[in-house]
């Protein structure tokens, strides 16, 4: 009995996942500069951010009402990164 998962690779999987890795590259290629960059902020600054809070929530965590909303923003952040 094997102990570990395994797939079977299938060419017309291979296919697909070719045809959607350049449908993707063709959209971000189609975008304009401002979503490009709106799409680099969320993709570096929104996990920077979240791993932030969740510092400052656990250098908080005295202080219940800080702590809690310290929790409240990262819910929201992961809302924005998501």
């Amino acid at each position: 009995m094997k102990s570990s998962l395994e797939f079977t690779k299938s060419a017309q999987d291979s296919a697909y996942l070719r045809e959607l890795q350049q449908l993707v590259q063709q959209k971000v290629a189609g975008l304009p500069p401002q979503r490009l960059q709106l799409a680099r902020v969320r993709a570096l600054l929104l996990p920077a951010l979240y791993f932030l809070l969740y510092a400052l929530a656990l250098l908080l965590r005295n202080n219940p009402l800080c702590y809690l909303l310290l929790f409240g923003a990262m819910g929201a952040c992961l809302v924005l990164i998501f």
